[in-house]
């Protein structure tokens, strides 16, 4: 990893994020897997360091499952390797605080669901989305009130794994992200999308 990446990343942090996903947003858990990594953390985010210095970590292939949804409908779910699910956190977090520059203007105004937190030492990503549902509420009624006659709620299916990797990746440039982090970013998500 060159210096200036090394100094991009908090391997510490994506491991607290990647252990807070673990307990509440995981669909796939091995029970023994935390406890396992904890016995010598140092030694294992270390061990993932080197190997990113010496260009020997590449992404392994995810494992592609089919996870519930309500109404009996399926939703399509990747399952990453715990080392890939560290390093993706540790390369969003160098990039976050300009995701986050690029998109606060819209950050409870016009944008109220998955409203970035801005503190990016958290190990939260994301603010407390009833606070934005309550938030796109009381938009909703004023807007109401200024003589707007219709209000149109969308959801739209299939969006996460229909993603174009190079606008997504294009998109990430022009906010001014490290570069060194986006082109890694863009070497990880290559094998996992087919766009």
């Amino acid at each position: 990893m060159s210096e200036k990446l090394s100094d991009l990343f908090n391997l510490e942090l994506a491991w607290k994020r990647v252990k807070q996903d673990i307990s509440n947003r995981v669909f796939i858990k091995n029970p023994f897997e935390v406890n396992l990594i904890e016995e010598d953390l140092e030694k294992y985010l270390n061990q993932i360091e080197k190997n990113i210095d010496e260009n020997a970590w590449h992404p392994k292939p995810n494992y592609i499952c089919n996870i519930p949804k309500e109404k009996g409908l399926i939703r399509p779910g990747s399952h990453l390797f715990i080392n890939d699910r560290i390093v993706f956190s540790a390369l969003i977090a160098a990039c976050l605080p300009a995701i986050y520059d690029t998109l606060e203007w819209a950050q409870g105004k016009r944008d109220f669901s998955y409203q970035l937190l801005n503190d990016f030492t958290n190990t939260g990503w994301f603010k407390n989305r009833f606070e934005g549902w309550e938030n796109f509420r009381k938009q909703s009624l004023l807007k109401l009130q200024d003589g707007y006659s219709h209000v149109i709620i969308a959801d739209i299916t299939g969006y996460y794994e229909n993603i174009d990797i190079m606008t997504l990746i294009s998109d990430l440039r022009s906010t001014g992200a490290p570069g060194e982090a986006i082109n890694l970013l863009s070497t990880c998500l290559k094998p996992l999308g087919a766009n």
